[in-house]
């Protein structure tokens, strides 16, 4: 059976959709948030719906809009939104070689729609091309003290 690389990249799409069910209790509710506070500053629901489509992180979206609320300057927004919005360039540049055999289309649609959970199910399920396992590289926990752990940085 010859390899099918459109085939696996459905398979591999279709993955991640189960995986991100889990997320959606939790996306669903942000998701509300970013298109209700717009329009809590007056703006429309289509400024809010445009807004999501052009800003990408609801983050830097509701950092953009309570900034226009208080009539912040034009470069201060927009500084705002690229230094929130940075995460996604690092994103992208860390799938690109997984994308490498898809077509431009394909891969524009996976950078416009790539967000933190999904790149989380990424680097869980996609082994490095660095050729550093994952085991070796050091990671960093925090034990919250409100549930009854130190609040200390533990290394593992």
């Amino acid at each position: 059976m010859p390899h099918d690389p459109n085939r696996q990249l459905q398979s591999r799409a279709l993955q991640g959709m189960r995986a991100m069910t889990p997320l959606l209790p939790g996306i669903v509710p942000f998701g509300l948030i970013a298109g209700f506070t717009p329009v809590s500053f007056g703006f429309t629901w289509f400024d809010a719906w445009a807004g999501s489509l052009l800003m990408f992180a609801g983050a830097s979206q509701l950092a953009a809009y309570q900034l226009m609320n208080e009539s912040a300057s034009l470069w201060v927004i927009l500084l705002t939104v690229a230094a929130i919005n940075l995460r996604y360039l690092l994103y992208s540049a860390s799938i690109a070689p997984h994308l490498a055999d898809a077509s431009r289309p394909t891969r524009l649609l996976a950078g416009y729609g790539l967000t933190d959970q999904i790149m989380r199910f990424a680097i869980e399920t996609t082994p490095p091309t660095t050729g550093i396992c994952r085991s070796e590289l050091p990671t960093t926990r925090v034990e919250p003290s409100s549930f009854g752990g130190s609040g200390k940085r533990a290394r593992s």
